[in-house]
């Protein structure tokens, strides 16, 4: 008995100390073309609004999003969390209000669809841009105080 109570005082210190997993171990979304190097800096960034009892929390989101014609998110979807459920309507919910820039090259033409990711980290144990996102994007910051 005593030893699957270590294995579980280890099991959920392992959780409260998680790091996200990498954003390119996620498969790409059906029809969209991901790349780590896709999309530049968020030019339009939607912060999350938490609901006040999760304002002391600590977690983050992955999110996926596939990108418009002009660089803004549509369609996003929370790839996973920690701990599930409980920033994930939040960090949606901003997400689906970011823009990013295109390359100068893609003025005027059409393009491909692209999967853009990014990891937003909450609470206080986590500073700002604390992760660089690999979508190219401005990292997914945090959120301190939240």
């Amino acid at each position: 008995m005593r030893e699957i109570s270590i294995a579980c005082a280890f099991l959920v210190l392992g959780c409260l100390f998680a790091e996200p997993p990498s954003l390119s171990s996620f498969p790409p979304r059906p029809g969209a073309a991901w790349s780590a190097d896709c999309c530049g800096r968020p030019i339009v960034r939607e912060e999350p609004k938490l609901p006040p009892e999760a304002r002391d929390q600590t977690g983050w989101v992955i999110l996926s999003g596939v990108l418009d014609e002009r660089g803004w998110v549509t369609e996003p979807k929370v790839l996973a969390s920690d701990p599930p459920g409980v920033f994930d309507e939040a960090a949606r919910t901003a997400f689906d209000g970011w823009r990013y820039s295109l390359p100068p090259t893609a003025a005027g033409k059409p393009q491909a669809v692209r999967e853009v990711r990014e990891v937003l980290h909450f609470g206080s144990r986590h500073a700002p841009s604390s992760m660089p996102s690999e979508s190219g994007g401005g990292g997914g910051g945090g959120m301190p105080g939240y």
